[in-house]
């Protein structure tokens, strides 16, 4: 009988970045958060709408390494509507914030079963401000 692959052995899971103090947006900021509140609870996956989506702060650069791209997963850590929801589409400077853990999967494993394929097509991230 085969052993079925434990999360960590498909994906790299990494907690958001936590801001100190208030999130609070800067229009000119250079980085784009993603928080629970953007995330559908229905489980849709998530594309960016600046009119529903707007909150950019500036951020040191050690927030790169939080960046979210399309076709990660983004799972609520916290509160009582855990849910998981597969990245469309975000501005290439997206950052998940610490209420989230982003699950990046590795190889050929196509987290959004949305598409219908079981072979992962990778969306561009595009730059937008």
């Amino acid at each position: 009988m085969t052993r079925a692959p434990t999360l960590a052995e498909v994906a790299e899971i990494t907690p958001g970045y936590s801001i100190p103090g208030a999130v609070q947006h800067d229009p000119g900021g250079r980085y784009q958060l993603i928080l629970p509140r953007h995330l559908d609870v229905g489980g849709r996956p998530f594309v960016f709408d600046p009119e529903r989506h707007a909150q950019r702060m500036t951020l040191p650069d050690r927030a790169d390494k939080y960046r979210v791209r399309p076709g990660d997963v983004l799972f609520v850590a916290r509160g009582d509507r855990n849910r998981a929801v597969v990245v469309h589409s975000c501005p290439e400077d997206s950052v998940a914030t610490a209420s989230l853990y982003v699950l990046r999967v590795r190889g050929d494993v196509d987290p959004d079963t949305s598409r219908g394929s079981s072979t992962r097509s990778r969306p561009r991230c595009p730059s937008a401000r």
